[in-house]
């Protein structure tokens, strides 16, 4: 019988988990969403600022917590470099090319890493990652319970800023009928610009609040990029608050599997929940882009 402490700490466990899976999967939905590619290269994107961070710390002691900074615009700098240069030129060929082309850059960002840092596991050690909370019986991580609330704030911020706000309302539009949209007078472009560098800026929060968490490596960025695409298209492909539900439920079936079910049964509890779903809901939780 399972006994019932272990049963709610796998469940809060599981819940503050949900914060960095939905920070990392808010960004790749927001790229399907307003652009409609699939991004491959979403976990190296995220090892790289994993790696940017780290590097700020090992030789200039900035805290990674602090190095979001630096992360974010660097990553949104990638993000907006990989659409002006890959994808934009490709946006009237065959889908197959956009995802074959965010593989190539997956593979590439792996092997430069590979050549930098080696394939060695390192971490970074802070104050930080040895606290946490007592909430009765129930052990909160710091750097978890840190984690919850940047990612899900984050989150619903962008949620709220897409719905409520005038550059919202031009981004739906534009994602409902850009030819529409751009006769109306929106600017298009700007959209798909600003939409690239914030989905894969986003990356560089999570990344920041990850690495006093987790060993990092070339191939850390697998760890993420399938739950990541599970979440998504959990949610709903495109759909941000998807993305968040999506993220918690993905992020309390895997612990709870963990502890309910034998060996390694339970590590495949969430992809039977995910096939579940998606019977009952073949399109997601929630409909709709953005």
């Amino acid at each position: 019988m399972i006994n019932a402490l272990v049963l709610l700490q796998a469940l809060i466990d599981g819940l503050l988990n949900a914060g960095i899976f939905g920070l990392a999967a808010v960004g790749l939905t927001l790229l399907f969403g307003v652009m409609r590619v699939v991004n491959f290269a979403h976990g190296e994107m995220l090892m790289v600022g994993m790696f940017i961070s780290f590097s700020l710390f090992t030789a200039l002691e900035v805290h990674p917590y602090l190095s979001v900074f630096i992360v974010v615009p660097a990553l949104a700098l990638l993000g907006l470099a990989t659409y002006r240069y890959l994808l934009r030129p490709l946006a009237s060929a065959p889908e197959t090319s956009q995802l074959l082309v965010t593989l190539g850059v997956s593979m590439i960002l792996q092997s430069v890493a590979t050549m930098i840092y080696g394939a060695d596991f390192r971490s970074v050690m802070v104050p930080v990652a040895g606290d946490s909370f007592l909430l009765g019986p129930v052990v909160l991580p710091a750097t978890r319970l840190y984690g919850f609330i940047v990612g899900m704030g984050a989150c619903v911020a962008l949620y709220l800023f897409l719905r409520f706000t005038d550059f919202g309302v031009i981004t739906r539009a534009a994602v409902q009928d850009r030819d529409a949209a751009a006769l109306s007078g929106i600017d298009v472009e700007k959209i798909l610009m600003v939409s690239a560098a914030v989905s894969v800026g986003l990356l560089g929060l999570a990344a920041a609040w990850l690495v006093p968490m987790l060993y990092i490596s070339p191939s850390v960025g697998h760890t993420y990029l399938l739950p990541s695409f599970i979440i998504v298209i959990l949610g709903g492909m495109g759909s941000v608050r998807g993305a968040m539900v999506g993220s918690v439920v993905y992020g309390l079936s895997q612990t709870l599997g963990v502890v309910l079910f034998p060996g390694s049964l339970g590590l495949l509890i969430p992809l039977f929940v995910f096939v579940a779903l998606l019977l009952v809901r073949p399109s997601g939780l929630f409909r709709g882009t953005v």
